[in-house]
């Protein structure tokens, strides 16, 4: 494979690529991580105070009565 003997390439090149990938998709998270996940990261994040937030309904700071 590119040069690098198919023993070799089994040996260590595999295992270092699906460690890390066995990590990230399932060891230590409950149901459904990823699909949350990748909901997070595909929906736009707010970084601004000044824009509206669409899901408060009512104030939740009281006037002065």
């Amino acid at each position: 494979m590119f040069g690098i003997p198919m023993n070799m390439f089994m040996q260590y090149l595999v295992p270092l690529g699906s460690v890390p990938a066995l990590m990230l998709f399932k060891y230590g998270k409950q149901r459904g991580y990823l699909h949350d996940w990748v909901m997070f990261h595909s929906k736009p994040h707010v970084y601004s105070a000044l824009e509206r937030d669409g899901e408060l309904t009512s104030s939740y700071i009281r006037g002065e009565a």
